[in-house]
């Protein structure tokens, strides 16, 4: 059957003879009146320093992932995979062109969009279905039921991190931020910029009093090339939230403001903890450029943050600075 992990919790607490509270979102797996479930959610978000947005959608026949960061590698940097000996190894097939294509695939610099997979005929998920016009319905239907979800479950994956922490000061808990009548709609409006085909959405996203929406809107601008609007981009690079101040840095860098790295090196220092740790991202990303911020590269291998300090170090490495 389609079971998840809060499944476990209920299931648990009947076993143990223990009333299950309404509260209780999963149900008890081995109750008279089970019925199984149609279909799942799945989620999976920042890991240690590596930060990640994907949601799926299971059904018995099928698969639907939604990557809202495709325009990075599945196998993005990280200190705890990349100590293993079969990343160091299939890094090193990979670099001499020894893996196959299907093998090679999570060391690509970017990643679908969206994937479908028919876990009936195509078990370990190889052939992605999502650009075949026979699946168009059945990845729209996926598509629609994991947005329902999001929205219905008070899913803050999209918010980024920096700006969750400046929300959940200003309502008292992160909990409590999706709940603020202002908030209602924050989420649907957010996956609709996400997904905006016109850069006029996105330009009229950089203007919303929502940070989280300026934020997606500088972020999709940047990855999408579009030079045409670097002035409205530019607008922003005083903003009041700090993490729209590194999407905007990083979507100029991308579209060729080299000098746009100097904020991001400044934003390391931020007192916001999570601006630190995604701003030493964003000025890895630059990749040599950052060898001109040395100095607070290397302060931040002292950072109170243990994710913050985990980049500085990598990237000091990588950098060879000293």
């Amino acid at each position: 059957d389609l079971v998840t992990h809060i499944d476990v919790a209920a299931s648990s607490l009947a076993l143990a003879g223990i009333e299950i509270p309404k509260r209780i979102q999963g149900v008890d797996l081995f109750a008279n009146d089970y019925r199984p479930r149609d279909m799942i959610f799945v989620a999976r978000d920042r890991c240690d320093e590596t930060v990640d947005i994907q949601r799926c959608v299971r059904t018995a026949k099928y698969k639907y992932i939604r990557n809202f960061l495709p325009h990075l590698s599945h196998l993005q940097p990280n200190q705890y995979k990349d100590g293993k000996s079969i990343i160091k190894t299939m890094r090193s097939l990979y670099s001499l062109g020894k893996l196959t294509e299907l093998q090679s695939r999570v060391f690509l610099p970017t990643r679908p969009r969206e994937e479908l997979y028919d876990l009936q005929n195509d078990p370990h998920e190889t052939v992605n279905l999502a650009g075949d016009s026979k699946h168009a319905a059945t990845v729209q239907r996926l598509r629609i039921a994991l947005y329902e979800w999001m929205i219905e479950s008070r899913d803050v994956g999209l918010i980024p991190e920096p700006i969750l922490e400046e929300l959940g000061a200003k309502f008292g808990n992160k909990y409590y931020v999706l709940q603020g009548e202002e908030n209602k709609t924050l989420i649907r409006d957010i996956l609709r910029v996400i997904d905006a085909a016109e850069s006029q959405t996105l330009v009229d996203g950089l203007k919303s009093e929502q940070a989280s929406i300026r934020y997606w809107a500088a972020t999709s601008l940047g990855v999408r090339g579009d030079r045409a609007h670097l002035v409205d981009l530019a607008t922003l690079t005083h903003d009041s939230s700090s993490g729209v101040r590194i999407a905007v840095s990083l979507a100029l860098f991308r579209l060729g403001k080299v000098s746009a790295a100097n904020a991001m090196a400044t934003e390391i220092a931020n007192e916001n903890l999570l601006t630190g740790m995604y701003a030493i991202r964003a000025l890895e990303m630059t990749g040599a450029v950052a060898t001109q911020h040395s100095a607070a590269i290397l302060a931040a291998r002292d950072s109170q943050y243990e994710f913050t300090r985990r980049i500085a170090h990598r990237l000091s490495e990588t950098l060879d600075l000293h």
